[in-house]
């Protein structure tokens, strides 16, 4: 833990007294402790970073595909992953398994359905994020178009004026 640590080299320098008895760290230094201690804040505070942002999951690795596939390939994917993972094929696998020891068999059903659920839950995660991403992208393309094709239509009409009779 590196809390536990911090809390140690913060001893060590305050009573300037290494732990242990002294033949034990006869190169030991106080400056190392300060810097040992200068790196373990930096880290906290790192970690402590990474965990307060809530978007630290790569859901593009975590389902096996790269950044800017197309639709298709996202819908393929989940797919796939969801057909592998269901639920209820955890608990028809139970279903087929012998048990050596006396263990109830629909608690251990129960437990994998469970957990297969889970597993299927966090699947859709990422699936869900993905095509936001992939919508997003798209209507922006969408709206690009659309602005494109008006500032033609725009510069067709001043360039070329209709006759009026």
């Amino acid at each position: 833990d590196l809390e536990h640590l911090k809390l140690l080299h913060e001893s060590i320098l305050c009573h300037q007294k290494l732990p242990g008895p002294k033949w034990k760290h006869p190169n030991a230094n106080f400056r190392d402790i300060h810097k040992n201690l200068q790196y373990l804040n930096s880290k906290i505070h790192i970690i402590k970073q990474r965990l307060s942002n809530p978007y630290t999951i790569d859901y593009y690795t975590l389902i096996g595909l790269r950044r800017g596939c197309k639709r298709t390939d996202v819908e393929r994917t989940h797919l796939l992953l969801c057909l592998r993972h269901r639920p209820d094929k955890a608990s028809h696998f139970v279903k087929r398994c012998e048990f050596v020891d006396e263990r109830d068999i629909d608690a251990v059903k129960d437990q994998a359905h469970v957990s297969a659920l889970m597993l299927y839950r966090l699947l859709q995660k990422p699936y869900t994020y993905i095509m936001t991403c992939i919508m997003e992208e798209e209507a922006e393309k969408q709206k690009q178009l659309k602005a494109i094709k008006a500032r033609k239509e725009d510069h067709n009409v001043h360039v070329n004026p209709v006759p009026e009779q």
